[in-house]
């Protein structure tokens, strides 16, 4: 909800800001939501939460200061 409400979050530093608060220093356990299909915790939430700023950056790309390539990138981080 926040890159919805605060402009802030669609900067390049403020999304950065947002994945580190809500997603690393929370906890999020990246290796294991997302490496091992077989686990039974696997759960790929942090791409599905790239794929949804995806979405959302689709329909005002104008109003984001990254774009797909950023989204691309982290997503491959996280499988790599």
């Amino acid at each position: 909800a926040k890159i919805l409400l605060d402009s802030w979050y669609r900067t390049l530093k403020g999304f950065c800001i947002l994945i580190e608060a809500e997603w690393c220093e929370f906890g999020h356990k990246f290796l294991d939501r997302n490496n091992d299909r077989n686990s039974d915790d696997f759960s790929p939430v942090f791409l599905q939460f790239l794929d949804a700023i995806h979405s959302i950056r689709a329909t005002r790309p104008n109003h984001f200061e990254f774009n797909e390539e950023l989204l691309l990138y982290l997503a491959n981080a996280v499988y790599s």
